[in-house]
């Protein structure tokens, strides 16, 4: 008799779980909305790409523990980037970017997104480093025609160097 309630009860508890979970999942996930368009940032620099790289000294290599002393190895640090978006003459962004790792040798990356309403949308977009020096400056000023819940990418193509607006895939 006890297992028979413990049966009916388990029952009950897995019918009200199903019903409850599809409730939920008609609720739209936060962020999603088809009426919006969307323009994502998403690049890397690699600190190689600087210029700015030299080659540790024998007494740098011997403060480091054997499994990481490389002599070959390039000490290159990116400088902080400034990222500035404008789109349609209001500013979205004006962010200083850092490279990651704990001595700032990994690269930088930038992935930021921004929701816009369907329509033409003129896009500014600088990332510039904030000393002066031998390091890469992008820029890219374009227009980009987005429809309801379409998506477009700024990226660094890596052939040219230089920012772009694509479609991305898949």
């Amino acid at each position: 008799m006890k297992s028979h309630g413990r049966l009916v009860l388990g029952a009950i508890v897995a019918v009200l779980l199903t019903l409850v979970l599809g409730a939920l999942s008609r609720i739209p996930a936060p962020g999603v909305h088809s009426q919006e368009a969307a323009l994502r940032l998403s690049w890397r620099l690699r600190s190689e790409e600087t210029g700015d790289c030299r080659r540790p000294t024998a007494e740098e290599l011997q403060d480091l523990p054997s499994h990481m002393q490389n002599p070959d190895a390039c000490a290159g640090v990116l400088p902080a980037y400034r990222l500035q978006v404008e789109v349609d003459g209001s500013e979205r962004f004006d962010d200083l970017v850092e490279a990651s790792g704990a001595r700032g040798d990994r690269p930088l990356f930038v992935y930021r997104e921004i929701r816009l309403p369907p329509g033409q949308h003129s896009v500014r977009v600088r990332f510039s480093p904030e000393e002066a020096g031998d390091a890469i400056d992008l820029f890219l000023d374009a227009s980009v025609s987005l429809g309801q819940g379409d998506v477009r990418l700024v990226t660094r193509n890596e052939d040219t160097g230089r920012l772009e607006i694509v479609r991305p895939r898949g």
